[in-house]
């Protein structure tokens, strides 16, 4: 058996939702209207934020090219070349997770990029195959079986308020804060597999891309 919980919202002025929201009457403030939220910011006026992470750097020097390259500086070349031309754009901010040769633990990039209240997280890396025949760009996302180790991973946290937009898991019980996440997970997958798309699209243009299937799934390392 299962079930489906449907929630219908429509737009109410705080006065009608004040006197809706079956608040008790006979309660102190329940007249009172709900405090005036500061108007958020334009987006004309904010500059989204993009994290470019170059992938590797320091003591891991990711694959390697027939000449002898190293993936780690190739992908850094990259992800500042990247960062010029956006910000050329006038449109974006773009931090850098890393703009020198150095190793940063994959834990590290992530909560940079919270700090940094990032929009948008892109990790830059250079495949290297055997097949001289193979080539193209591919894009990567969050795989079914890594989004669910992943959740495994962070209910098991004591503080997961960065997972779940600043709100302290800590106090609630395993089911409710694990089905949290998994609803936050599921948001930006769906958010992070349409960027994909929009990029695979967008890339023939610039560059060849993978024969087959150039949006691909993977699973996070450990």
């Amino acid at each position: 058996m299962s079930f489906r919980l449907a929630i219908e919202l429509s737009p109410a002025s705080p006065d009608a939702f004040a006197a809706n929201a079956g608040w008790p009457k006979d309660l102190p403030g329940a007249s009172a209207a709900p405090p005036t939220l500061p108007p958020a910011p334009s987006p004309a006026n904010r500059k989204r934020v993009i994290v470019v992470d170059a992938g590797h750097g320091g003591i891991d020097p990711g694959t390697h090219g027939a000449t002898g390259v190293q993936e780690k500086n190739v992908v850094l070349a990259v992800a500042k070349k990247l960062r010029e031309a956006l910000e050329s754009t006038g449109h974006y901010r773009v931090q850098l997770t890393r703009d020198s040769d150095v190793f940063i633990p994959l834990r590290e990039r992530v909560n940079f990029a919270r700090s940094a209240h990032g929009d948008l997280f892109v990790s830059l890396h250079a495949d290297s195959n055997a097949h001289r025949d193979i080539r193209g760009a591919s894009v990567y996302t969050l795989s079914e079986d890594g989004s669910d180790r992943e959740a495994a991973k962070l209910a098991e946290k004591e503080n997961m308020s960065d997972v779940i937009a600043g709100v302290d898991l800590s106090g609630e019980n395993s089911p409710v804060a694990s089905i949290l996440i998994d609803l936050a997970q599921r948001d930006t997958m769906n958010r992070s597999s349409r960027f994909a798309e929009t990029v695979v699209g967008s890339l023939p243009s610039a560059t060849q891309i993978q024969a087959l299937r150039p949006h691909r799934a993977a699973v996070l390392p450990c």
